[in-house]
């Protein structure tokens, strides 16, 4: 219903006002029970010929002990990712969110194909060529059992070394050749690989100086080096998702399980925590939206020509 019209010189319309009937944003409970339910997973791959990563590690840590994965105790790197994702579905994680951090963005590729062809796929939320959470799922004795995966960076975007180093956690992502590692050296044991095989940063080379010495006279074995950093990766995130958790449940009673990302966090705190009575939001949907945010969008244009 129009209610006002404002008209400039020449009879120019400037403003039109309009009365519009909203439904307002409910207010969340908050939560009563911390949950602590979920794991941490991270695949190593190398690059082969054709410029394609080829999966060749993997592992996860549920808090309590660490699994892990190496391509030569399989038949392929097929067999050892469908042994991997098992053991993450077996029914002690029904319920669980199994985070991977810059899932959409790598870990995806390889597992997603084996759950669509082994599981019931579901509620699987994205963004712009990138996957950020999705329900995997089977029945077992009449029983539904259920495991989330998700991205922990669409919560806590930063990289897990910068992210170790922010929440002080014991285990910190450590450095590794990435370049080194192909398909013709998998059991390879010898001389530390050359620092042109791992990452250019003022940091690294300072690491490396330190491994140099430490394995002037040792053998660097490349599946114990790559289960071992593998394992850092995962229990370090385990670690900041865990710091993470407990602030937001201390602060706000809120599980971050429960949001698949950080402005989702951000909403859930407002909705359970500062919603009330007295301060109500409209959800804006439709040609309302499409008016907000072109008002916006307009306001832009003035302030940045």
């Amino acid at each position: 219903m129009l209610t006002y019209a404002q008209y400039g010189e020449n009879n120019k319309l400037i403003n039109l006002e309009y009365k519009k009937d909203v439904k307002f944003i409910d207010k969340k409970v908050k939560e009563f029970k911390k949950k602590d339910k979920f794991l941490t997973f991270d695949i190593e791959a190398y690059t082969n010929e054709k410029k394609e990563f080829v999966p060749y590690a993997c592992g996860f840590y549920d808090g309590r002990k660490k699994y892990l994965y190496y391509v030569t105790d399989f038949n392929s790197w097929e067999e050892m990712l469908v042994k991997f994702i098992r053991d993450m579905m077996d029914i002690k994680y029904n319920n669980y969110t199994a985070y991977a951090h810059n899932l959409g963005g790598f870990d995806i590729a390889f597992i997603f194909t084996i759950l669509d062809k082994l599981y019931n796929i579901s509620n699987l939320l994205s963004k712009v060529n990138s996957i950020i959470s999705f329900k995997a799922s089977y029945k077992k004795d009449n029983k539904t059992v259920c495991l989330r995966f998700a991205d922990s960076y669409a919560i806590l975007p930063s990289s897990l070394l910068h992210l170790g180093h922010s929440y002080q956690v014991k285990v910190k992502k450590s450095v590794f050749p990435y370049k080194f590692v192909n398909v013709n050296n998998l059991n390879y044991k010898g001389c530390l690989p050359d620092i042109k095989y791992f990452e250019e940063s003022v940091d690294n080379i300072i690491v490396y100086d330190g491994f140099f010495k430490y394995y002037e006279n040792k053998v660097w074995d490349l599946k114990k080096e790559t289960l071992e950093y593998l394992s850092n990766d995962v229990i370090s995130l385990y670690q900041i998702l865990q710091k993470a958790d407990n602030y937001y449940f201390s602060n706000y009673r809120l599980n971050i399980t429960t949001y698949p990302t950080l402005p989702s966090i951000s909403m859930g705190i407002l909705r359970s925590n500062f919603l009330n009575k007295n301060i109500l939001l409209p959800r804006c949907r439709g040609d309302l939206e499409y008016a907000v945010r072109n008002s916006f969008e307009e306001e832009l244009k003035y302030l940045n020509p």
